[in-house]
């Protein structure tokens, strides 16, 4: 019953009037708090719920209709949601926490100069599950975190350096990838 409670708050975050959920908001997200604390590599049995906990709390408070709220930092939340990414075990709701994820670059309410190494982990984590099957985001997503690589690269060769040599090979190899198919393609586009 918690997983189904859980997931229709996020379903309710995302498409009822936030005037429903907001009486309740604070014990809401206090209880979502409580389910997506700590790794979830160590969550067991019960890493969907924590996966979707996680993806809840984010739909509500970082990219949804509550995202100023005084009682919780933002920082901790933020924290949280980039701790547990990429989500793997419900594919609609890693699409739309990977694409929230890159709204929240594109707007700027990540550092990507603070936050270089996870980010990277993060996109590398995305693209290999992709290429491996997985469908946790569309191709615009994609699109979009290998955008993001080429413009941190762009911007801040020097912290990417740093960031790219805590990664393994394996990252390494599908950012490389990612990075390069992203410029290929830049250049071939011809403007009148």
């Amino acid at each position: 019953l918690v997983q189904a409670a859980v997931y229709g708050i996020s379903q309710m975050a995302r498409y009822a009037p936030s005037n429903l959920l907001a009486p309740h908001i604070q014990t809401i997200v206090h209880q979502l708090l409580a389910l997506s604390q700590g790794n979830k590599e160590d969550a067991g049995d019960t890493i969907y719920l924590h996966e979707i906990a996680v993806s809840a709390l984010a739909s509500l408070t970082l990219f949804g209709p509550f995202s100023n709220l005084k009682f919780v930092k933002q920082d901790v939340i933020m924290n949280i949601f980039l701790n547990n990414l990429p989500l793997e075990e419900d594919e609609d709701e890693a699409k739309i926490c990977h694409a929230g994820l890159c709204n929240l670059i594109e707007n700027g309410s990540i550092n990507l100069g603070a936050e270089a190494p996870r980010v990277m982990q993060i996109i590398g984590g995305i693209l290999s599950d992709v290429e491996e099957g997985l469908d946790v985001a569309t191709a615009d997503t994609c699109e979009r975190l290998k955008r993001v690589l080429f413009e941190m690269v762009q911007q801040n060769p020097q912290s990417v350096q740093q960031a790219y040599a805590t990664l393994g090979p394996d990252s390494q190899n599908v950012l490389n990838a990612a990075i390069q198919d992203f410029s290929q393609r830049r250049s071939r586009v011809v403007t009148p």
